[in-house]
C-alpha cells in the first residue's frame, strides 16, 4: 500500500536517519481503506464548501440579531476565523515534519519499522490541526472573560505563571505524547496569551461592545 497518509504523504518528511527504514500504512479490515477514503473525502468536501456554509448560516442567524448583534458578529468572527486559520496552518507546516521526524527516529532507535493502520494516520491528520485551531482561540476567550468580568487585566498581569503553567497541560492533551508538538502549541500560546492581555488593554471595558446589549 501506498504510504499516504490522509492528505499527507509520508515520503515528504526527509527521513535522513533512517534511509532503509520503510512506512507502510496497513488495514487490518477490509473496509477501512474505503471508508477512510469516504471520511477523506467529506472532510475535503466541507473543507472546500466551508465558505458557502458558513455564509448560509450567518443569512439564517443575522435575520434575528439587532444591529448592534451583527457588529460583534462583524467584529470578533473575523478574528476567530484568522486565529483558527492560524493554527491549522502552523500545524499543517510547522509541526507535522518536525513531529513525525521525532517519533520515526524514535522508533528507528529502539529497531522498530513502525507499520501504521490508515485509519490512525487520517485521524492524527486531523485532529492535530483542530486541536490547533481551537488553542488559538485563546485571546478571544481572555476577552471574553475579561468583558463579563470575570478576570481583569491586572490579574491576567499577576497569576502569568499560572496560565503558562495551564497553557502546558492543555497543550499536551490537544497533541500526541511526544514534547516537540506540545512545545509548538504551548510556545505559540504563551505568545498568545500575551496579546490576550493587549486585546483588553486596547478595548477596555468602558469601550465594552456587549454592553450594548443590555441597554434599555
Amino acid at each position: 500500500m501506498a504510504p499516504e497518509i490522509g492528505l499527507v504523504r509520508a515520503d515528504l518528511v526527509d527521513l535522513q536517519v533512517w534511509e532503509s527504514t520503510r512506512i507502510n500504512a496497513q488495514a487490518l479490515k477490509v473496509e477501512e481503506v474505503f471508508m477512510v477514503w469516504l471520511k477523506a473525502a467529506l472532510i475535503s468536501a466541507l473543507v472546500l464548501a466551508s465558505p458557502w456554509i458558513f455564509y448560509q448560516i450567518w443569512t439564517f442567524v443575522a435575520a434575528g440579531l439587532y444591529p448592534h448583534e451583527k457588529r460583534y458578529i462583524h467584529l470578533y468572527l473575523p478574528m476567530s476565523l484568522v486565529l483558527f486559520l492560524s493554527g491549522v496552518l502552523l500545524a499543517f507546516f510547522g509541526v507535522f515534519q518536525p513531529v513525525l521526524m521525532f517519533l520515526f527516529q524514535f522508533n528507528a532507535s529502539m529497531g522498530i519499522d513502525p507499520q501504521p493502520r490508515i485509519g490512525e494516520w487520517l485521524t492524527f491528520v486531523m485532529v492535530l490541526p483542530l486541536g490547533f485551531g481551537i488553542a488559538f482561540q485563546l485571546p478571544l476567550v481572555m476577552l471574553f472573560l475579561n468583558r463579563i468580568g470575570l478576570f481583569t487585566v491586572q490579574a491576567y498581569l499577576e497569576k502569568w505563571r499560572v496560565a503558562i503553567l495551564v497553557i502546558f497541560v492543555v497543550a499536551m492533551i490537544l497533541t500526541p505524547a511526544d514534547p516537540i508538538s506540545m512545545l509548538l502549541l504551548a510556545i505559540p500560546l504563551s505568545f498568545l496569551y500575551f496579546g490576550g492581555i493587549l486585546l483588553c488593554r486596547w478595548l477596555p471595558r468602558n469601550r465594552n461592545p456587549f454592553a450594548e446589549a443590555y441597554e434599555p
